[in-house]
């Protein structure tokens, strides 16, 4: 072989492992399910499609639910600690793994999925007799929620850091029914989620009260968790609260 063939050789095996190595990077945060989720029992929520989704419940109140919502990339795990606190008269709390993250089944791409996914959940917890829910999404799976509730009149949406657009996902178009039934919070530094609340507010007619802009840089989830964590939980349970008034 002559050195000109080899280099060449040489070359294409080591962009093919580049690409490899890039997919396996690509792929959903490492975060396994535990199998446990400390007084939870595990479910399994089918969307419409026949994806079949891996979740946790934990049953409290009969007749409210919260439905937790997590981030692309991400798993219902970082919504275990929150779905776990409560008495015994709070609301009861679904998590879920979206199609293709944790142990879901599906393709993690399928981003247009997604709001069949939060439309599972919602269709889960309507059949275990919950007549109210609160979604609480993070990033994509608030976008889902607010897009699974803009239908569901007695469906209100709490979203942290929410895309107006996420890929397939529009929630831009799907805002205006929800005026009365939603609270956005971001923090000022995550300019995408501070421009995403504005084109929400353009669209609906939502409260002041109903936002909160917090200082720092978080996002997500880590709104509760983050530097700012007191100020978080505490805008985060009052606007919890008003979504159950109201």
């Amino acid at each position: 072989m002559t050195g000109v063939r080899l280099r060449a050789l040489l070359t294409a095996l080591i962009g093919l492992a580049v690409v490899a190595a890039s997919a396996c990077l690509d792929r959903p945060a490492g975060r396994p399910d535990r199998g446990r989720a400390p007084g939870a029992t595990s479910v399994s929520v089918r969307a419409s499609d026949g994806v079949t989704l891996n979740g946790r419940l934990w049953t409290r109140d009969p007749r409210r639910i919260v439905i937790y919502l997590h981030e692309y990339r991400d798993n219902q795990t970082t919504w275990w600690p929150a779905a776990e606190q409560g008495a015994t008269a709070d609301p009861s709390a679904l998590t879920l793994d979206f199609r293709g993250h944790g142990t879901s089944e599906g393709d993690p791409d399928d981003v247009g999925g997604v709001a069949r996914d939060a439309d599972a959940a919602i269709a889960f917890a309507r059949e275990h007799g919950y007549d109210r829910a609160v979604i609480v999404g993070s990033g994509m799976g608030a976008t889902a929620g607010i897009i699974a509730a803009s239908n569901q009149p007695r469906v209100a949406v709490l979203a942290l850091s929410a895309p107006s657009e996420f890929a397939d996902l529009r929630a831009d178009q799907a805002i205006g029914g929800l005026a009365s039934r939603i609270a956005l919070m971001a923090s000022e530094g995550d300019l995408s989620a501070r421009e995403s609340i504005a084109e929400f507010r353009k669209r609906a007619t939502i409260p002041a009260s109903r936002v909160v802009v917090l200082k720092g840089i978080d996002h997500g989830e880590a709104l509760l968790t983050g530097d700012q964590a007191p100020d978080g939980m505490s805008a985060f349970r009052r606007l919890l609260a008003e979504l159950w008034a109201s």
